[in-house]
């Protein structure tokens, strides 16, 4: 049996909760985002993010079949001319003869515990790349918000900026008119306008970019408008480089992959020396076609020569 790691948990249990975030007429939606409802919009809708799950729905329910035993056979054989029966040597009446028979594949001692253990690597590993896409949408959210509340707000700040700008230019004009002041106030102030518009106009392409990145995190037009981003949280201290080093190296995802493909690997080389030694059948029938009675019940085995 599998374990979602408690990550992997966290991560589905912000997909069932971002269920309700997924409508596109959700009022929800057009409220100030916040980096988190970026996350979970994400989550929920990203294909990727589907053809990961489907990968790891699949590979757990190989685990089953690789433990099992092959499905047995059945085989059955008749002689058609004792249908209905007929009168045999001697005036004897013949019954319906045949053959039937059932059998049994029996790997050598080790190999389904082995394909068992394949299989569970794989679906670790599965389950592993599932985390590791996880972290990078949500990585790739969390830039995005952090890019799109800059840019808002720089624009915001680059419209203030102008306005003040504008007024100080009106001013010189009316004093330079006036003849307090001289000409060059006008134009260093006409000079840091045209700076501002070419920042806006900076700007305003930078959000336009950010804004189709993000509309293709939540597979959406590109051409969709984004609510209004919240202001940025405040700035945290980060831990020492060791610890997140140490972090990294112990609890990354695609570390984890790794290691089961490895894993996974090692146990498909063992699988392929147990092919070197014989599989087993078991068989047991009944031969009517057998004129003793008490040799038509017949039990058997066979072995294959790798």
């Amino acid at each position: 049996m599998f374990m979602f790691s408690r990550a992997a948990i966290a991560a589905l249990g912000l997909l069932a909760m971002s269920a309700t975030f997924a409508d596109p007429h959700n009022p929800q939606l057009q409220s100030p985002a916040a980096a988190d409802a970026l996350a979970l919009e994400v989550l929920a809708r990203s294909p990727s993010l589907r053809a990961s799950q489907a990968a790891l729905m699949a590979a757990r329910q190989q685990t089953v079949p690789a433990s099992s035993l092959p499905d047995a056979r059945f085989t059955a054989q008749l002689a058609p001319n004792t249908l209905g029966g007929f009168e045999g040597p001697g005036g004897a009446d013949r019954n319906f003869s045949g053959i039937v028979g059932v059998s049994q594949d029996i790997p050598w001692p080790g190999t389904l515990a082995l394909r068992e253990l394949a299989a569970y690597h794989q679906a670790s590993a599965a389950e592993q790349s599932l985390r590791a896409a996880q972290l990078q949408l949500v990585a790739l959210a969390r830039i995005g918000y952090a890019r799109w509340a800059y840019a808002s707000q720089a624009l915001q700040v680059n419209a203030q900026s102008a306005q003040l700008v504008e007024e100080l230019r009106r001013v010189a004009e009316a004093r330079y008119a006036a003849g307090v002041a001289q000409q060059q106030d006008v134009l260093q102030a006409e000079v840091r306008l045209a700076q501002l518009r070419r920042e806006r106009l900076r700007l305003e392409r930078l959000r336009s970019d950010i804004a189709t990145e993000t509309n293709a995190l939540l597979d959406e037009p590109a051409a969709n408008a984004l609510p209004i981003p919240k202001a940025l949280p405040e700035p945290r201290a980060l831990p020492p480089a060791q610890q997140l080093i140490d972090s990294a190296l112990l609890g990354h995802p695609e570390l984890g992959q790794l290691e089961s493909r490895i894993a996974g690997a090692r146990a498909d080389v063992s699988l392929a020396e147990k092919a070197y030694w014989p599989d087993l059948r078991v068989m047991a029938g009944y031969n009517g076609l057998r004129p003793a009675p008490d040799a038509r019940f017949t039990i058997g085995a066979s072995i294959n020569l790798p």
